[in-house]
């Protein structure tokens, strides 16, 4: 038995597709709808996610780890792009911590540049940078610096300095 078309011509819009099974109590795919849409499984992506993040402080504190947050603002005209993703991770590369951005609600691995081009972070607005570990306070004045540049290789020193 031959499961697949012997016409030439593809099927014309909304035209059904007749498929021979070698099981005939199995449905074809016409008659099963997809369990799924997108947004269910971005939805499950998402949760899924969360379930597995680490971002107990606690858990950190009891392991001598610290951890730090703070939101910057992006002043990259482009927003967040392949360049200065680039020199951000590259300077995040530099550092023991574990270190995340978050952005809309979701999390991404600060040392993956595909990641963090995932967020599609828009120009003029907020991100929140997290670092864990041994070196978090020299790590977030250096990486805030770097995604608060309006050009990556020009951080603006101004931001580099704690506001009184």
């Amino acid at each position: 038995m031959s499961s697949y078309r012997t016409e030439s011509r593809p099927p014309a819009e909304g035209e059904r597709v007749e498929v021979e099974s070698p099981n005939a109590s199995s449905p074809t795919m016409n008659d099963t709808p997809l369990p799924l849409a997108l947004s269910d499984a971005a939805d499950f992506a998402a949760r899924l996610n969360s379930a597995f993040s680490t971002s107990s402080t606690e858990s950190n504190r009891s392991m001598g780890e610290e951890s730090l947050r703070c939101r910057v603002a992006i002043n990259n005209p482009y927003g967040l792009h392949m360049r200065p993703i680039s020199a951000f991770v590259q300077a995040a590369t530099r550092f023991q911590s574990r270190i995340f951005l978050w952005y809309d609600g979701r999390k991404a691995d600060g040392r993956s540049q595909l990641d963090l081009m995932l967020l599609a972070v828009l120009p003029n607005s907020e991100v929140e940078l997290e670092v864990q570990g041994p070196d978090a306070s020299e790590a977030i004045q250096l990486l805030a610096g770097v995604l608060a540049a309006p050009e990556p290789d020009n951080p603006e020193p101004e931001s580099l300095s704690p506001t009184a």
